[in-house]
């Protein structure tokens, strides 16, 4: 199946289908982490907050506390 989309809001449209889907791809993998966390006895938030730190360096309302030079490096 193609869509095509035209326009002026089609990349808008397609910006806003890629998050939605991104979205769920990253909600399945946390369940996953999660479910196999349970299995392993192991602590299920550590990759949550390991996620959460890494989208607060978008946000310039989180507190953020850097290396020496104050900035923080997400590189994967």
């Amino acid at each position: 199946m193609s869509v095509h989309l035209t326009g002026e809001g089609a990349s808008i449209a397609l910006n806003r289908l890629a998050r939605e889907q991104m979205k769920h791809k990253l909600l399945a993998d946390i369940n996953t982490d999660m479910m196999v966390c349970q299995i392993e006895g192991t602590d299920h938030l550590e990759y949550v907050r390991e996620l959460h730190e890494l989208v607060a360096h978008f946000d310039p309302c989180e507190v953020m506390h850097g290396n020496d030079d104050g900035h923080r490096d997400y590189r994967l």
